[in-house]
């Protein structure tokens, strides 16, 4: 009888059900374990809990050092969502959803957070037994052939369960996400100014209730920059915008845009002038009560001990961008492991089962990948398109849809044997097109995917 191949799955939110079913589907695979720090499965960033907190390591620049971890008295880890009180998706349902799995009857066009998170727990029902709930993945390291994952319960008295628990592996998926390592830029005099005053990251923010009377300083105008700044306006005095350039994205009336910020210095904030505005100049911001950074995520993986933080042939070197990945998901020089639901700017549920689909058929055997050679030279070509910093992963619209079906097309066709057996992502037809580009949600309070 031969031996069936195990695979550990770090992150158990949207992205495991789908990698746990295409695994399943290829009757190749024995012991299938999706680790996940929370009590359930497929929340993941939908799981919303209200929590906040001071913004640890301002600046962050870099993916190291890690968040660090706090725990409730009773010994189990506070998780700190990304999730925003009043954040709902910006897709609409139908574009949303997984293959074959609607959105119950009677749901808005664009679905509530409270809608999704029942939505992504219902799709992982049916695979709920490999699931791993309130344990944390400590250490994952590539070990001969074998990938040794460490990991320790964190769930209520945990203090009771201080050992770690020690598996192997054949292959690994992280499934982990982006929104976990906030990234705020370096400059000059935030530190100094962050220990007077009040300075956030997005990640930290929940509601505006407490912003009645005051200013508020928004770093960033892309989708998120100008949710919250939306968001601010409900109840601050005046909202500031800073950014790099102009946005067409609707915005409240109290709310006016300045450039970059160059220096901060006692009370003060110095900026350019606005950006895309004929004869706006540099002015110092004396009034600002709160400052909240909305300019995006490092992509962290602090469990993984293994081709990190060497060289530029690692996975990891700064957290700007997952480095010499094939097509997004198999890292080159290692292929037992593969990265699922990281690409920004997408549809992440469907895209996340087209992913896991391709995957499982590789380490099942059934979908080969190309040479070495060939896959640095894909990879090359990537870089040449879309550059080697965080815009890399970032594939918007009509990107993100070729990016999926080329993903389709490349198991459809060269699947053997069997190609027409196992699990499948949507295809991208013509009214999925449609969806994407025309059916827009014209309030604010969006989550931005």
């Amino acid at each position: 009888m031969k031996h069936l191949k195990s695979v550990a799955i770090i992150g158990g939110g949207p992205s495991a059900a789908p990698c746990i079913k295409a695994l399943l589907a290829e009757n190749y695979f024995g012991k299938i374990t999706a680790y996940e720090q929370q009590p359930a499965p497929g929340a993941g960033v939908w799981n919303y809990n209200g929590l906040t907190r001071p913004t640890p390591n301002l600046p962050c620049t870099r993916d190291m050092p890690a968040e660090p971890i706090e725990h409730k008295k009773d010994g189990s880890i506070i998780y700190y969502n990304p999730m925003y009180r009043d954040l709902n998706t910006n897709l609409p349902h139908m574009l949303m959803a997984y293959k074959d799995f609607p959105f119950p009857e009677g749901v808005d066009l664009f679905p509530k957070r409270q809608v999704v998170k029942q939505y992504v727990q219902d799709y992982a029902r049916h695979v709920v037994d490999h699931f791993k709930f309130e344990t944390m993945v400590t250490g994952l390291k590539k070990t001969g052939d074998v990938w040794m994952v460490e990991s320790k319960y964190v769930g209520p008295h945990a203090k009771e369960n201080v050992q770690p628990e020690l598996e192997t592996y054949d292959y690994v998926i992280v499934c982990t996400g982006h929104y976990s390592h906030p990234f705020v830029p370096d400059v000059p005099g935030l530190k100094a100014y962050s220990d007077k005053h009040e300075v956030l990251h997005a990640k930290y923010f929940d509601n505006p209730d407490s912003y009645v009377g005051k200013t508020v300083l928004v770093v960033g105008n892309s989708s998120s920059g100008i949710d919250i700044a939306n968001q601010a306006a409900k109840t601050a005095k005046k909202v500031i915008v800073s950014a790099r350039s102009p946005s067409n994205a609707p915005t409240k009336g109290n709310i006016e845009t300045v450039g970059v910020i160059t220096k901060f210095h006692g009370d003060d904030i110095d900026v350019e002038g606005a950006p895309g505005v004929e004869g706006s100049s540099p002015q110092t911001l004396s009034d600002v009560d709160v400052v909240i950074y909305c300019t995006g995520y490092l992509y962290s993986f602090p469990f993984l001990h293994s081709y990190v933080h060497h060289s530029d042939d690692d996975l990891i070197t700064d957290g700007v961008r997952i480095r010499n990945l094939y097509r997004q998901l198999f890292y080159i020089n290692d292929p037992s492991i593969a990265f699922i639901g990281m690409p920004k700017n997408v549809v992440p549920f469907p895209l996340a089962e087209t992913q896991a689909a391709v995957v499982a058929r590789v380490w099942s055997g059934r979908l080969k990948l190309p040479s070495k050679e060939t896959q640095f030279e894909s990879l090359r070509k990537e870089e040449k398109e879309r550059g080697t910093g965080s815009a890399h992963h970032t594939l918007k619209h009509p990107l993100d849809a070729e990016y999926q079906q080329a993903l389709t097309d490349w198991l459809k066709a060269d699947t053997y044997p069997d190609p027409d057996k196992g699990f499948f992502g949507v295809e991208w037809d013509e009214e999925r097109y449609n969806w994407r580009r025309n059916v827009k949600k014209p309030q604010l309070g969006d989550l931005s995917l």
